[in-house]
């Protein structure tokens, strides 16, 4: 079974369809990169999969769980189980960079504090920021910040689904292993999304053959 199911899903907002008829499957273990130009429906289709909006007719499956007609405990559910690192990083300016990393764990586990701190340490150590744990968002490159996103949604849970708001622009400070479109070579998660208005040709040269963009299927 898919980890996301898609089918005939028609998009419409005042009576501009965005979304035409759409199917797509998004398997387990897969890493898929939406590409298209501002305003194709590369977020609609995000807000789709996350149950954020309602499309017009279609179907849209995530996890097996009918995200058009589910109740809203079965939404919250499988809400829980999906990872987001917005572009804009969606940092708790008030908290440093692990406190921001370890907040769902302290919100939602009942791991000791010392587990925390180790997961946390490990996940910021993946993406370059093991030494920057103590500095708060505003002390961070733009690139770092969208780096410490995406350890706190790795961190959130290891076997979920992630989804990456325009992670090819990660840069600042960051060497080039360490940038958000070349660190998710190395996610163990059951499947991942990442969108982005960049040109295929030069996305595409940066993942490996089996995970390089395809088109929705029709």
């Amino acid at each position: 079974m898919s980890i996301v199911s898609i089918r005939d899903l028609v998009v419409e907002y005042d009576g501009h369809r965005v979304l035409d008829n759409l199917s797509l499957d998004i398997e387990h273990g897969e890493t898929m990169v939406l590409l298209g130009g501002s305003g194709s429906g590369k977020s609609t289709l995000l807000r789709q999969i996350l149950g954020l909006e309602r499309p017009k007719s279609g179907s849209v499956f995530v996890k097996g769980v009918d995200i058009v007609h589910c109740s809203a405990a079965e939404l919250k559910k499988v809400r829980r189980s999906i990872g987001v690192a917005f572009q804009s990083a969606a940092l708790f300016n008030s908290l440093s960079v692990e406190d921001n990393v370890a907040l769902t764990l302290r919100e939602h586990t009942r791991l000791a504090p010392s587990i925390i701190e180790l997961m946390v340490w490990m996940n910021l150590a993946v993406v370059g920021l093991a030494d920057f744990g103590k500095l708060y968002p505003q002390e961070l490159s733009g690139g770092m910040k969208k780096r410490a996103a995406v350890a706190n949604r790795w961190c959130s849970s290891a076997r979920s689904l992630k989804i990456f708001k325009r992670c090819a622009t990660a840069s600042g400070r960051a060497p080039p292993t360490t940038r958000c479109e070349t660190s998710l070579l190395f996610w163990q998660a059951v499947a991942g999304v990442a969108i982005s208005s960049r040109g295929s040709a030069q996305l595409n040269s940066r993942f490996s053959p089996s995970m390089r963009s395809r088109p929705a299927r029709p």
